[in-house]
């Protein structure tokens, strides 16, 4: 659970998480829909970034498996 939100997955019960990155879909004041990223204080720019990075990668092969499954 993030920000009170289902993500679906949980961690393998002997991982400890350390850090995290979030891009967050919500609703600005207007009603229109807007993005934010927040991370964990001690998350370095660089490490965001690659955390950023890898999950497009990963989100974008299960696009690319999803189109060739179907």
């Amino acid at each position: 659970m993030i920000f009170g939100l289902e993500t679906g997955e949980t961690l393998p019960e002997s991982w400890t998480p350390l850090d995290a990155v979030a891009v967050i879909k919500c609703l600005d004041e207007e009603g229109n829909v807007a993005y934010c990223v927040r991370s964990t204080e001690t998350l370095t720019n660089m490490e965001c970034y690659a955390l950023l990075q890898i999950t497009a990668q990963t989100q974008g092969q299960a696009i690319v498996d999803g189109f060739e499954d179907g």
